[in-house]
């Protein structure tokens, strides 16, 4: 199965429901897909390098262990910035189509993370694209499929955050990613 990629964001909330910026992150996890899971019966999971999360705020070492708890179910996983890196190709950079994107990015992610990155998989949509880092998608497959889980997309995790207008920063363990949004569009993302 081809990495399929879902930049849209979650909506906003009123200031009263968000959880204190000092929340632990499976207090955050379980806030925003809480929210996204209301009218599923697709699971959300967020897994980072602490391990999974779902909506309840219940955590797991890993995507094998929430699966094996969970055989026969439906996932949506938002995978963090260590696993799912993102890059936002500049509107000025004159590239015709998809197949030209991926190109680019596929250098781009060469020379910051090495001849691996070659072999990674890319996904694109709009001027963003992502690759899925150490062969993850194949062992995230081959994992769900063990269980009987059907996993139906991965996404990045900053795609959890919701849609403002400017400037939002995503802080996911020790990356940090950087979104300016305008008219609607995303104009720019920068992790680091």
């Amino acid at each position: 199965m081809p990495l399929q990629v879902s930049l849209a964001r979650v909506g906003d909330a009123p200031a009263s429901t968000r959880p204190h910026p000092t929340a632990g992150w499976r207090t955050a996890a379980a806030w925003l897909f809480a929210r996204a899971s209301r009218r599923s019966a697709t699971q959300r999971l967020l897994m980072t390098d602490m391990g999974v999360a779902d909506a309840h705020a219940q955590a797991w070492p890993d995507f094998a262990a929430w699966c094996a708890a969970h055989p026969g179910k439906r996932v949506a996983l938002f995978v963090g910035p260590q696993c799912m890196h993102s890059l936002r190709v500049p509107d000025d950079l004159p590239l015709p189509d998809d197949a030209a994107l991926l190109g680019y990015a596929r250098l781009q992610f060469t020379h910051y993370f090495g001849a691996a990155a070659q072999q990674w998989p890319l996904a694109a949509a709009g001027r963003v694209a992502c690759a899925l880092s150490e062969g993850q998608v194949a062992a995230l497959q081959a994992t769900a499929l063990s269980h009987r889980v059907r996993l139906v997309s991965l996404q990045p995790s900053w795609t959890l955050a919701p849609a403002l207008e400017g400037d939002t920063a995503v802080l996911d363990g020790s990356m940090l990613t950087w979104l300016r949004q305008s008219g609607g569009l995303l104009r720019e993302l920068q992790q680091r």
